[in-house]
């Protein structure tokens, strides 16, 4: 309350709100200090020579609360930073009371006068905002710091351009956009307009350039902008600040200087960046130049952050940029310099280059993959940079190469691997395969670790080390139809000999025992023959139905009468499908196996010289062959071809499918005609009309339904020759259409509903006098249709009920409830509900009005 108070007596100050011509510019930033404290700091210009000065200012928090914040620089005075203008700080701490958005504003009267692009700029009030966003799944937010003051100056005639140098100290991705100069409550100011170039005037989205091409001679005088800068995480609005500047812009034979052009920089944490920064000025004689920089950089404590010394000279200045990064400098977002050339010349022109550098980690450094059994375990040596948080682990089947671009941190998705999971900084070691069946034998598994930063930065990846893991069980490379039937099938199958068994630990003898299941991933597995050593590694299982089922195999280990030395993984056959279609047959083929298959040749058979012919090599699991006769069986089978990552198998590893064969027919629909539907409510018909003929067409089928969400019910079949229909549905005409076009193979085009309402009507007298002359004696609606009863309530003017119904006839002959005593002439009143049939069913509508009695033979009751 008592901040409320102040605030109240400081608007109303004497003569304060009314005269003063006042401020120039403003923002307001704001820090985190702890749980859901924050420091916000208003800083605004103000002209010196305004009898105006505010000691202290008021601050919306935007939680319902109002603060007063006292001017803490110059010894509580201001400062002042060049002719006429003044600088001031406002700081204060507010704890919000819960996690949210919150707009934190401030208004003061007055602009200063004059200003060309604010009508009455003397009379409108300075209001800035920014938004605060407190969001613990996002981390706590400081707001971006605006290292270059908000008052500059222009010369009519001569590009201008500005930069705010903005800095975020938690590293977040800025973006920046023009908006309106607001005044009282916030409000955009009537009459604002941005300034108008000879060419634009345009704000940089990325960097944060102010580009005015080019105030013309007739511009001359100050101008209000504003702009706003959204700080983005992770994709994710995070704050935004708003900053009101002000542009001079005089008269002047000046030009601005120039910075010659800088690349901006990518490098590893512990380079030194190094560069020279060059300002010239075109004018003669030449001018004074002096060159300076902001970024927040700057800012960091010696020996890590930035050094750039101000230099001034005549004409031509050159100063050396100096930076010795570290992994403190390390986050997603580059860091950004503002260097500032500004002339001694009337006014005083300024020209500003932007630059950023990214500081990047360096790779994790000597990654091992070691196989120990069916798992794969990874070392790497810890990241010199403590601020690491986690290491991330990806991997791929094969040896890819990576190597980086320059700043190509993580691992792109181009390289075909794979995020696998993530351990916390401190540990070094990742064990792959420790879930579930473990990894596949005969591949070559690869990996690479990235560590990551807090701010979502990322590492360059560390070498690629890859393994491949012992054969020790018996891995399948074949299952092959040999011969398709539904009874007499044969399928081919192929295993690997475990090479790397241990024969100390198993001396043999040796067996395998190889097992089938049906279906491409069935699992109930049932021992169909055994072979004795290790050598025989071939097998053709026979009587099966390779024609409409698939098989899934696997093989094992045995040492008889000690036990099982490994269980070999499943893999099943190709099993191919086809759909059919008008003059084309679509191919489709599915297979569970080890190794990848990377291509597939589709065959079609040529009963002319009984031969199977390669048609096509596809890369997928599909095929079409297009162009086919309708009812003509065509058959197919198809071979696919793959390989292991690793060593020792053979390449292609060829499988054929079983043989299948189809005939292509005409299932496309035709189109459907295009239709219109003409109501007589009246008639209590609809007339359908339909055209617009598909070639393919031989009938037309017409169907109905009366409510939207109800089946279709067929009406009619029309030859080509009928294009419209008359239908009666009964006592109502809403309801919907649907004319199908239908092929010679009964195809039928989709249905469009048209659809179609009721004419509901319903209306009221406002008069009748039941006086008994058996003329206008009883109170009854219009002639009325598509009804399907009122509730209809009548009050006299003191609001007491006299007459209610719920028949649509009405029929009140003017009596209380229609029996009780005859009611005087006068004013009544009614409310009547109707409901009416509609497309979607029973829709109420609401009628108001009055009804005059006269006549009724009555004056007694009221």
């Amino acid at each position: 309350m008592i901040s409320r108070l102040l605030f109240l007596l400081f608007l109303l100050g004497p003569l304060l709100a009314s005269k003063a011509t006042h401020n120039r510019a403003g923002e307001i930033t704001f820090r985190h200090i702890i749980g859901f404290q924050y420091e916000a700091t208003i800083t605004t210009y103000t002209k010196s020579d305004s009898p105006a000065d505010r000691p202290q200012l008021p601050i919306n928090w935007g939680d319902g609360l109002i603060d007063t914040l006292p001017r803490v620089n110059g010894g509580g005075l201001g400062e002042m930073v060049a002719i006429d203008t003044k600088k001031n700080v406002y700081v204060g701490l507010h704890t919000f009371p819960a996690a949210s958005s919150y707009i934190i504003s401030f208004e003061d009267p007055n602009r200063n006068g004059g200003v060309v692009n604010i009508p009455n700029s003397v009379n409108i009030p300075f209001f800035v905002s920014s938004t605060l966003i407190i969001n613990p799944f996002l981390g706590v937010n400081n707001s971006v710091q605006l290292l270059n003051p908000p008052i500059d100056e222009a010369c009519a005639g001569q590009l201008f351009m500005h930069n705010p140098g903005a800095y975020d100290p938690d590293g977040d991705s800025l973006s920046y956009r023009l908006v309106s100069c607001r005044g009282e409550n916030g409000e955009i100011i009537p009459g604002f307009t941005q300034p108008v170039g000879t060419n634009s005037f345009i704000l940089n989205p990325f960097n944060g350039d102010l580009i005015w091409d080019t105030p013309s001679n007739s511009s001359v005088g100050e101008y209000n902008v504003a702009f706003i800068i959204e700080e983005w995480r992770n994709g994710v609005l995070v704050g935004l600040v708003t900053r009101d500047m002000q542009i001079n812009v005089v008269p002047c034979n000046n030009r601005p200087p120039s910075i010659e052009p800088l690349p901006n920089l990518c490098v590893n944490a512990g380079d030194t960046v190094a560069f020279t920064v060059e300002a010239s000025d075109p004018d003669n004689p030449v001018q004074l130049v002096t060159l300076s920089a902001t970024g927040g950089a700057f800012q960091f404590a010696a020996p890590g952050n930035a050094i750039f010394t101000t230099q001034t000279g005549a004409g031509l200045v050159q100063q050396n940029f100096s930076w010795l990064t570290s992994c403190a400098h390390i986050r997603k977002q580059a860091h950004t310099f503002s260097f500032k050339a500004i002339d001694n010349g009337n006014p005083n022109l300024t020209t500003f280059r932007t630059v950023s550098v990214r500081v990047v980690a360096p790779a994790v450094d000597t990654l091992l993959a070691e196989a120990t059994g069916n798992a794969v375990s990874l070392v790497w040596s810890p990241s010199p940079c403590a601020q690491a948080v986690a290491y991330d682990v990806y991997r791929r089947n094969g040896f890819y190469g990576f190597e980086p671009a320059l700043c190509e941190t993580g691992v792109p998705s181009y390289t075909g691997y794979s995020f696998l999971g993530t351990v916390q900084a401190g540990d070094t070691t990742y064990t792959d395969g420790l879930s579930g069946a473990g990894l596949l034998p005969g591949q070559k598994y690869c990996y690479m670790v990235v560590c990551r930063f807090a701010d979502g930065a990322e590492s360059y990846a560390s070498n690629e080390a890859c393994v491949e893991l012992p054969e020790v069980i018996p891995v399948i490379s074949q299952v092959s139809v040999l011969q398709t039937d539904v009874a007499t099938g044969r399928m081919a199958l192929r295993w690997s000999k475990p090479d790397d068994l241990d024969t100390l630990q198993w001396p043999g003898p040796y067996r395998y025992v190889i097992e089938r299941a049906e279906g491409l991933q069935g699992t109930s597995f049932q021992v169909v023959a055994n072979r004795d050593g290790l050598n025989d590694t071939t097998y053709t299982d026979t009587l099966l139905n390779t024609s409409t089922s698939g098989w899934n195999y696997r093989v094992r280990l045995e040492q008889p009468g000690t036990g099982v030395i490994g269980q070999g993984l499943p893999s099943s056959s190709v099993f191919l499908q086809i759909t059919p279609s008008d003059n084309t047959l679509s191919l489709s083929w599915q297979t569970d196996v080890l190794w990848t298959n990377d291509s597939t040749i589709v065959y079609r058979f040529d009963p002319a010289n009984s031969t199977w012919i390669p048609i096509d090599t596809v890369s997928g699991n599909s095929f079409a062959d297009t162009g086919l006769a309708n009812g003509v069986e065509y058959c197919y089978r198809v071979e696919t071809m793959g390989a292991f990552s690793a060593d020792g198998f053979p390449v292609p590893i060829r499988n054929f499918s079983q043989e299948s064969c189809s005939s292509a027919i005409d299932n496309t629909p035709p189109q459907p005609p295009e239709k219109l539907v003409f109501v007589s409510c009246d008639s209590l018909n609809n007339t359908i009309e339909w055209s617009g003929k598909d070639d393919e067409a031989v009938s037309y089928r017409l169907y109905f339904k009366r409510f939207e969400v109800d089946a279709w019910l067929l009406i009619d079949s029309f030859p080509l020759s009928v294009d419209e229909f008359t239908h009666f549905p009964g006592t109502e005409v809403a309801g919907c259409y649907a004319v199908a076009a239908v092929d010679s193979f009964q195809n039928e085009s989709i249905l469009e509903a048209v659809c179609v309402d009721n004419c509901p009507e319903y209306s009221l007298p406002n008069t009748f006098s039941p006086n008994g002359d058996g003329k206008n004696d009883v109170f009854m609606p219009f002639p009325y249709r598509f009804i399907d009863g009122v509730e209809f309530t009548v009050y006299n003017r003191w609001g007491i009920e006299v007459f209610k119904s719920s028949s649509a006839d009405l029929l009140w002959n003017g009596r209380i409830a229609n029996s009780g005593a005859l009611l005087p002439d006068g004013v009544y009143y009614y409310i009547c509900v109707v409901n009416e049939q509609r497309l979607q069913g029973i829709v109420p509508r609401t009628l108001k009005g009055t009804i005059y009695i006269i006549g009724s033979r009555n004056t007694d009751l009221d």
